[in-house]
This record gives C-alpha cells, structure tokens and sequence, in this order.
C-alpha cells in the first residue's frame, strides 16, 4: 500500500483542502474542503489529485448561468 500523501492546505481549482476525514468504502481517503462560494464538500483525494473534482459544483452552475443554457436545451425562436 503505498504512503498517503498529506494534501492539507493545497489548491485545486476552486478547491482548497483543509484536513483528512476518513477513508471510503474503497479505503481511498476522503479529505474536507472549502469551495471559493464558502461550500464545504468531502472529496475523494484521487480525484482531487487527478483534476476530476476542481469545485463544489458551483463552477458548472455558473458555467450554465453565463451561456444561457441548461442541459443543453437550446431555446428556439418561434418563427424561423
């Protein structure tokens, strides 16, 4: 088993890591963060490592809110 890396006080993305909580169902451990929007969210270190997980989810949202669209609906003019 190879040596857990301490990742407390590091940066990913919007992400900043404040402590280890404790490992999940697949012994990967689990680390508590603090979001820039003030969110605290409990997030797998291999992916905070890897760059899957950048934000607590509100990076997305405000990626929807400055294009306009959700889901991607597009909102279609009634005439052509």
């Amino acid at each position: 088993m190879s040596r857990l890396k301490d990742l407390t006080g590091q940066n990913f993305g919007y992400l900043s890591v404040l402590y280890k909580t404790h490992p999940n169902k697949n012994g990967e451990m689990l680390w508590m963060c603090k979001c820039k929007c003030g969110n605290m969210v409990e997030v797998n270190g291999c992916t905070l490592r890897n760059g899957l997980t950048r934000s607590c989810g509100c990076y997305q949202k405000e990626q929807n809110r400055k294009s306009k669209h959700k889901h991607n609906i597009f909102y279609l003019k009634e005439n052509y």
